[in-house]
């Protein structure tokens, strides 16, 4: 007769101080649970608190103009920032518009909200990624450390698709390590087929929303080469790279074909067209930078991480070269630097070669830097056991297991790494909060006190607005030219204007930018690409205004002037 034991009457008859199995399982169930909705919880608390102070950078207004102008005359709309290289953003933006009937001015919280909800799915792939990589420690201090890093912060509240499309990149790099755990288990072929095909979906996606996801590319055969069997990255038998890197080409082939046939469609223009287009706007920008151009390109790659990223580099290459590490060691932090030169070598070395390099753009470049700095820092934790070590070597050595499964096996109890890694992350996120003062731009030199520089920049949104006010109102009344001349400040101006009349009409005259009001008043917008040039484009106005260059054309800095040093930089080009 079967038995009709209950769980709890069973785990009566067990001895005193065992647990049932079904308990042990649902509490490892929820203890897997608990990091990744804390994560979501902080997040989640850090960006939509702080949304209305969220003017974002330059760059969002030119979005956003140009997303109006969609809207009005479609496609073929002859200002549209970046459409080439976002063409699935405008898209999106304009069908939700024309859908829901989005009332114009509004257009910006709108889209900041979905900058703010795709961070936190970018947060949680990450996290996701992280522990197909590495432990769950070392995944969950890595994800905290960038979600708060300045230019993922400041990525979460703007009105940009950047944040969209990492997000879509980092679901694609999560699938594709999903791809090799199920190939490496030799899980059902279907089971391999629908990881693959989310991966190439996400990564057309990501490229779609914008295009520079393609400098990623590398990370995909990073994470190939690592969670590839039949053992962990062999730099000394290539041959055993070939597997994994045709397989990330054909990935990346399937994606480049989707990409180019749905932008031609969202573009309503021909292959060559947009091809040609895009090539010559990154020629346009593409230089070698001298003086303190090399220091502002290389700005943002100091800043975006944060101040504490760089002192938790710092004690773990410390750790690396100076303490003693096993066979098994060497070989797991050879696989993570392989990982992170894959990943983060292509977008580094791009945009230092393209002029007006932004922390926006190596947003993402650290994350794996970062799995490997707070692997070292936590290697004594994870390797303290000689039987684990074992387990690892004899993994790695007869390519029973990869390199992850190996260092996830050995790494029975992770709750080991959590004393090693906490004191760690919590240094290197005061540090990034208290070491660079509170700042408005956000571009360049972002704080970690990102509280007090968003209020910093609203207050240079607000004064924006007051602006384009003023110059409404002497535009009906002012005879001949009224001219704005500036640099930052144009698109915020702008902006303002179309969002309290959208019935104003936008054209291009040569280098200006005319606005024409109802009334038949014109401002003419003139974009300096130096500070020299005021003077040559005062002489063609009757009256001008400005909020960064004065009578003389002397730059006065509009972003980031609460730092006097930081003049320089924000004045060469």
């Amino acid at each position: 007769m079967a038995s009709t034991t209950s769980p709890a009457s069973s785990s009566q008859s067990m001895p005193a101080g065992s647990v049932p199995a079904w308990r042990l399982k649902t509490r490892a169930r929820l203890t897997s649970w608990s990091a990744p909705v804390a994560l979501l919880a902080t997040a989640a608390a850090s960006r939509f608190i702080l949304l209305p102070l969220a003017a974002g950078e330059a760059d969002c207004s030119r979005f956003l103009i140009g997303i109006t102008q969609w809207v009005r005359f479609g496609p073929g709309a002859h200002i549209a920032y970046g459409a080439i290289f976002s063409p699935a953003y405008y898209a999106l933006a304009t069908f939700f518009t024309r859908l829901y009937h989005w009332d114009l001015s509004a257009l910006a919280a709108h889209l900041q909200q979905w900058s703010a909800w795709s961070s936190l799915w970018a947060t949680f792939a990450l996290y996701w990624l992280g522990t197909r990589i590495t432990t769950r420690p070392v995944a969950y201090a890595a994800a905290l450390l960038t979600v708060f890093s300045p230019a993922f912060w400041w990525l979460s509240v703007e009105a940009h698709p950047q944040m969209l499309s990492y997000a879509a990149l980092l679901l694609a790099l999560a699938a594709w390590a999903e791809f090799w755990r199920a190939t490496a288990r030799r899980s059902r072929p279907q089971l391999q087929y629908a990881w693959a095909a989310l991966s190439a979906a996400a990564l057309t996606a990501a490229l779609l929303l914008k295009s520079d996801a393609v400098l990623y590319c590398g990370a995909f055969a990073g994470v190939a080469l690592l969670l590839d069997k039949p053992a962990p990255v062999p730099v000394h038998r290539w041959r055993l790279w070939l597997r994994p890197l045709v397989v990330s080409a054909a990935l990346w082939g399937l994606s480049a074909v989707l990409f180019l046939t749905l932008r031609q469609r969202l573009l309503s223009a021909s292959l060559s067209a947009t091809q040609h287009k895009a090539g010559a706007t990154v020629a346009s920008f593409l230089q070698w930078p001298r003086g303190l151009a090399l220091l502002k390109q290389l700005a943002p790659v100091a800043f975006a991480a944060g101040v504490g990223f760089w002192l938790l580099l710092a004690v773990a290459l410390a750790w690396f070269v100076f303490a003693h590490k096993t066979a098994s060691q060497r070989q797991r932090s050879l696989c993570l630097a392989v990982l992170a030169c894959f990943w983060s070598a292509p977008p580094l070395t791009f945009w230092f070669l393209i002029r007006g390099n932004n922390v926006r753009h190596v947003a993402l470049c650290f994350v794996p830097i970062l799995w490997w700095a707070l692997e070292q820092l936590s290697l004594r934790a994870l390797f303290h056991r000689r039987d684990a070590s074992q387990t690892f070597s004899e993994s790695a050595r007869d390519g029973s297991r990869s390199t992850t499964e190996g260092l996830r096996v050995q790494n029975s109890r992770p709750q080991h790494t959590i004393p090693a890694l906490a004191p760690a992350t919590a240094l290197a996120m005061a540090v990034t909060f208290w070491a660079v003062p509170a700042s408005s731009n956000v571009t360049l030199f972002p704080s970690g006190n990102l509280l007090s520089s968003a209020q910093l920049l609203n207050r240079k949104a607000v004064a924006m607005r007051h602006l384009s006010q003023v110059l409404q109102d002497h535009a009906g009344r002012s005879s001949g030219r009224l001219c704005y001349l500036g640099f930052y400040s144009n698109p915020y101006i702008i902006e303002d204007l179309l969002r309290r009349q959208p019935s104003i009409t936008l054209s291009v005259s040569s280098d200006w930018i005319v606005a024409s009001f109802p009334n038949q008043g014109r401002i003419w917008f003139g974009e300096l690409p130096a500070p020299e040039a005021f003077s040559a484009y005062a002489r063609r106005c009757n009256r001008v205004w400005s909020a960064e260059f004065n009578g003389n054309g002397r730059h006065r800095l509009f972003l980031g002037s609460e730092w006097k040093w930081a003049r320089a930089f924000a004045t060469s080009q």
